[in-house]
């Protein structure tokens, strides 16, 4: 993929959600991780069917060559037809999402107001509670160092666009939407560059596998097009905006949360180099979050901020020694976003077999689904109490009905507190990946991670504070929360103070910002 992004860097390339190799961001990755998993399985090739297995037409093909497995006319001309009907569904898909932004935003009137420094943040359903999800009070904090320039929010609204608005109504208007700076010849410009991606053509990379070359190129196509209604024109409008904003003379400086997504890099390449962009890293990073690993010739290519913010030293380094950012763009920061970093809990011994586990998602359904069916390997004689806390984006609702009923029936409680009344209950806290992991630790609450994700998603980053476990099977599950059970006030006061210490240094408490940082 590095190979990839070199070879075609451009504003139209960098509009795909592919080339920000997340996992989280695109399907690319996991099925050529499917593709890879499969042909590791090392049996012969005539048991393996790519025909029968639920994979997508380009995972098929791809194997079925790897294979050397010729298609029939019967196959070729089913693969064709489902390709064809498939691309109409998603090119009127994305015609469709690009009138409901237009009608959504054209009459919406920009601000008037001039302001010299921009907070461009995302309005996803997060509950702001007057404070930003993203930059905490940032806003206010510059505004008191910096009287003499205007501070305001750029919003990026995600879809559905009215429910979300409505996450604003207590705050003081005029709300400030990057898509209201969008004119009809935009929309018009973005309709050809949708025509355009179905004829874009791809610089190749050769990739082998086991001395046998996997053409890769079908798979980019497949996911190219797919990504026409799920993504590029947001991030295509997203560049046009940004051009229009760049008129406004007295925009000195943007500040935005900084992922390394497509979307940042349109952001990037639409603003005039006279304004100056700063990316806070304003949350957890995992080696799971591959746009934050880039190689030497991949960083020269890509569009980056003038400045990167992280939330403290330990992302720092990850970011200049693993994933190859310059260090004159890299500096320590603080963690913006509250949470209750004096709130010490005195935790008691308890009944391993009668522990209270909090489990907390935040990255997606996978991984409720992955820790249900953990979990439905524990032996009903041990009897934890279990309850779930859900991502407000990654709700009870979206999953499957079975997997519904299970924890229905299976889990005890839905949190509906706030994280640290969460904590006050808890024995344990239990996760797959989440950045509630160091906010337990600073809170002396001990935290079990579950290793059973397809890929490294520990905030940890290969650290590991005496307060934390992992785990990968029943048994060491059950006898790690064993063993917590019976810590001593002694070691668990130790163990705390470590571990603390740790996520300070990960996330550097808030008192020590300044106004230098951001500027």
């Amino acid at each position: 993929m590095s190979e990839l992004n070199v070879l075609n860097a451009s504003y139209f390339w960098w509009s795909f959600n592919l080339s920000s190799k997340n996992p989280l961001s695109t399907t690319f990755v996991n099925k050529m991780v499917d593709i890879l998993a499969l042909l590791d399985l090392d049996r012969d090739e005539n048991e393996l069917s790519p025909n029968s297995l639920s994979f997508s037409i380009a995972q098929k093909k791809i194997l079925n060559e790897y294979f050397g497995r010729k298609e029939s006319y019967f196959v070729k001309a089913s693969f064709f037809l489902s390709e064809s009907f498939q691309s109409f569904l998603d090119f009127v898909t994305a015609i469709f999402r690009l009138f409901q932004i237009l009608f959504f935003f054209i009459t919406m009137k920009k601000n008037k107001i001039k302001y010299n420094i921009l907070l461009f943040t995302f309005i996803d359903g997060t509950d702001r509670d007057e404070k930003d999800p993203y930059f905490g009070n940032l806003k206010d904090l510059i505004g008191k160092e910096d009287s003499n320039r205007f501070v305001g929010y750029l919003y990026y609204l995600y879809r559905p666009f009215f429910k979300m608005s409505k996450i604003l109504k207590e705050e003081k208007p005029p709300h400030n939407y990057v898509y209201s700076y969008l004119k009809i010849q935009d929309y018009l410009w973005c309709f050809i560059q949708i025509i355009r991606a179905f004829f874009f053509k791809v610089k190749k990379v050769h990739f082998s596998y086991n001395n046998k070359p996997i053409l890769l190129e079908k798979l980019i196509r497949e996911t190219m097009l797919s990504e026409i209604s799920k993504g590029l024109i947001e991030n295509l409008l997203i560049f046009r905006a940004f051009k229009r904003l760049s008129i406004d003379k007295s925009l000195e400086r943007i500040i935005y949360p900084f992922e390394n997504k497509s979307l940042e890099k349109l952001l990037l390449l639409g603003l005039s180099p006279n304004i100056k962009k700063i990316g806070y890293q304003h949350s957890s990073i995992t080696p799971r979050h591959l746009s934050f690993l880039l190689s030497k010739t991949e960083i020269l290519k890509t569009p980056l901020p003038d400045k990167i913010i992280t939330l403290g030293g330990i992302t720092e380094k990850w970011l200049t020694e693993k994933g190859n950012f310059p260090m004159n763009k890299v500096s320590q920061g603080v963690a913006l976003r509250s949470f209750s970093r004096d709130k010490y809990l005195m935790k008691k011994s308890f009944k391993p077999d009668s522990a209270k586990l909090l489990f907390v998602f935040s990255s997606g359904l996978n991984e409720i689904i992955r820790t249900v069916d953990f979990l439905k390997g524990i032996s009903n004689s041990h009897r934890f109490i279990y309850k779930f806390k859900f991502h407000v984006n990654f709700p009870i609702d979206l999953l499957g009905q079975e997997i519904q009923d299970w924890i229905h029936k299976k889990v005890h409680f839905i949190s509906n507190e706030t994280l640290i009344n969460e904590f006050e209950w808890a024995d344990i806290m239990v996760y797959i990946s989440s950045t509630a992991v160091l906010e337990s630790l600073i809170c002396n609450l001990p935290v079990i991670r579950l290793d059973i994700d397809k890929f490294n998603s520990n905030p940890l980053l290969n650290q590991k504070p005496p307060l934390f476990r992992e785990v990968k099977s029943h048994k060491d599950f059950i006898q790690t929360i064993s063993e917590i059970s019976y810590l001593s006030d002694n070691e668990k006061k130790s163990m705390a103070l470590k571990s603390k210490k740790f996520a300070e240094l990960y996330m550097v408490p808030k008192e020590n910002f300044n106004l230098e940082m951001f500027s």
